[in-house]
């Protein structure tokens, strides 16, 4: 067979060969490579008795073959593929499900067939599944892009998906929806669509794309409302900048048509001094306010007594608060409310807020300022019964432009940037400081918060190295105010007491010779102007008593020439004061005073 056919493959006769040998046939399929065909193959002996026959039944199955090979390779084609397809699914899902926009995949009847996570979170995990476009009408929205239609409720045909499936190319709607959590949540969504088309063309379902843009549009009205409180300010700043021109420039123009009338000229000149005044403190806000928001402001802190600095700060204001006639109350404790602040600083946060509560207080109002200690804080509060607040005003109060929006009355005057600077130069010292009104017509009242400083020897050392006299001798000290101006003598009485002292008034010099003959005081701070009998005839007539002679005259007038202060020192006044009063250095005096009173040491030089 070999020499017969050389070229086939040997196996298939050593085959043959165990076949005639054993007997046992055999069935097989094998390739003939020297044929290039495929063979079905029985091999078996057709005669037992005969051992060397071997009959061999050969069938033809190349086609066969090839198309099973075929099969094979596209059933393992089609698995890879199924695999591929898996696995894109999943990919799919994934990005699905951690995109930050909310999928919704419908049939053609509008029937959700899948979410996505980020869209149940929109709409909350309760919302429904409809089976038809009309179930759309469960699902709450209003119209947000400023059209025509404009908060107008959203009908069930006028959706995203139902528009899509009806054909409509590149549907993109915004929208205000209401979620079905509970309670519900009121978003801004940007909403999009497409349509998923077979292969012939025809719509079989539509995909939406959310996405919550609620953060973005509050941002964007946020920026809006800023811009708008911008130019507020900048048309008030012109405002207030040009009105002093017009009386400044009406002024030199006086001066120069009467250069040698001396009258008029005087008056011209307390008029420029006057708007010049104004517009330089107009423009020490704004610097202040662009130090402190650049970071410039550099704080001189020191351990103070916040009793002190409220009435150095009353002081300051009290001319606003006499002119507009409201009564001031100012509570202190009996005891020093101690603090580490730049106390420059502080004053000009007191005087900010009283003068805040002074100008949108009406006329005749009330004004309550008081301190307290309250544990680790000393807490003061500016309160009025003013023309108050709304709540969005109240929640800004401390942002720059911000008041612009309080009143359209600018007769008031200033730029309203004190509440800014109080809010940044309270930060500044580890403080808080808080708004509150129950509305407009109801007043106002701001809190301010600082760290409280315990009473120790170091504390105390540093009050004494500082020029402050916190001396137990002046809870014992008594001091007499003799002022016809019954404001005048109640405010400056209110803070001799913040002091700790014993404060008696008397309206007319008359009334304190009386007072004293049965109260002997150790200070006595005497008006000039008195209407019975003047401040000098009344010093005198104290020097004069032998039961005086400890007592401290000190002049509190408005006349501030040398001629004055002689006249003073020769009629027996000890202390020459003009008004208005330097608080800090009366208080500086006060506190020298009740240490010599304590040392024993005399009063008198």
């Amino acid at each position: 067979m070999l020499d017969m056919v050389p070229g086939h493959d040997r196996h298939w006769f050593e085959i043959y060969g165990t076949v005639a040998r054993t007997g046992k046939a055999r069935h097989f399929q094998n390739e003939a490579v020297a044929l290039g065909r495929y063979f079905d193959v029985h091999a078996f002996r057709p005669n037992p008795s005969a051992p060397n026959e071997v009959a061999v039944l050969f069938s033809d199955i190349t086609e066969k073959r090839a198309s099973e090979v075929r099969l094979q390779k596209s059933e393992r084609s089609a698995q890879a593929a199924a695999r591929e397809a898996w696995a894109a699914t999943r990919r799919l899902d994934a990005v699905l499900e951690t995109a930050p926009i909310g999928i919704a995949v419908t049939d053609h009847s509008g029937v959700i067939q899948r979410v996505n996570r980020c869209f149940t979170q929109i709409w909350g995990e309760n919302h429904p599944r409809p089976t038809e476009i009309s179930d759309f009408s469960l699902w709450k929205a209003r119209w947000a892009d400023h059209s025509e239609k404009h908060g107008q409720v959203i009908k069930a045909d006028e959706w995203t998906t139902a528009r899509v499936l009806r054909g409509e190319e590149a549907a993109t709607d915004l929208v205000t929806i209401e979620s079905f959590d509970a309670p519900p949540i009121y978003r801004t969504v940007l909403s999009t669509g497409a349509r998923i088309e077979s292969e012939s063309g025809e719509i079989v379902g539509a995909v939406v794309a959310q996405l919550d843009i609620t953060e973005r549009i509050h941002a964007e009205e946020e920026l809006r409302l800023a811009d708008k409180r911008k130019d507020e300010f900048l048309a008030m700043l012109s405002h207030e900048l040009r009105n002093p021109l017009a009386p400044i420039a009406s002024a030199a123009e006086l001066m120069r048509a009467s250069p040698n009338d001396e009258s008029r000229v005087s008056k011209a000149t307390a008029i420029i001094a006057r708007q010049v005044k104004h517009i330089t403190g107009l423009i020490d806000d704004l610097l202040d306010v662009s130090r402190v928001t650049q970071g410039l402001i550099k704080l001189s802190p020191e351990v103070v007594d916040v009793n002190r600095v409220a009435a150095d700060a009353v002081e300051q204001v009290r001319p606003l608060i006499e002119h507009k006639h409201h009564r001031l109350s100012l509570r202190t404790p009996n005891s020093a409310a101690l603090v580490r602040v730049d106390p420059k600083r502080l004053t000009q946060v007191f005087v900010n807020l009283l003068n805040n509560a002074a100008r949108y207080t009406p006329e005749q109002g009330t004004i309550e300022f008081s301190v307290a200690v309250d544990g680790p804080q000393v807490r003061v509060t500016v309160s009025d019964n003013g023309i108050g607040m709304t709540p969005d005003v109240t929640a800004r109060a401390f942002e720059l432009f911000s008041q612009a929006e309080r009143s359209a009355d600018r007769s008031q005057g200033g730029l309203g940037i004190g509440l800014a600077l109080v809010g940044s130069l309270i930060a500044l010292h580890g403080g808080t400081v808080r708004a509150f009104s129950a509305g407009p017509g109801q007043g106002s009242k701001f809190v301010v918060c600082l760290p409280h400083v315990e009473m120790t020897g170091a504390v105390l050392d540093e009050q004494v190295d500082s020029g402050s006299h916190g001396s137990p001798s002046l809870s014992q000290l008594r001091v007499l105010i003799v002022d016809d101006n019954a404001d005048a003598a109640e405010t400056l009485g209110m803070l001799m007491q913040t002091m700790g002292t014993e404060v008696r008034t008397a309206a007319n010099a008359n009334a304190a010779l009386a007072l004293t003959e049965r109260w002997r005081p150790d200070v006595c701070l005497l008006d000039i102007g008195l209407p019975d009998i003047d401040g000098y005839r009344l010093a005198r007539m104290m020097r004069a008593r032998p039961d005086l002679a400890g007592t401290v005259l000190v002049a509190v007038t408005g006349y501030g020439l040398q001629k004055d202060r002689e006249e003073a020192l020769e009629a027996g006044f000890d202390h020459h004061f003009v008004k208005p009063l330097d608080i800090s250095k009366l208080f500086s005096l006060v506190g020298t005073i009740a240490s010599s009173q304590s040392d024993q040491l005399p009063l008198r030089p």
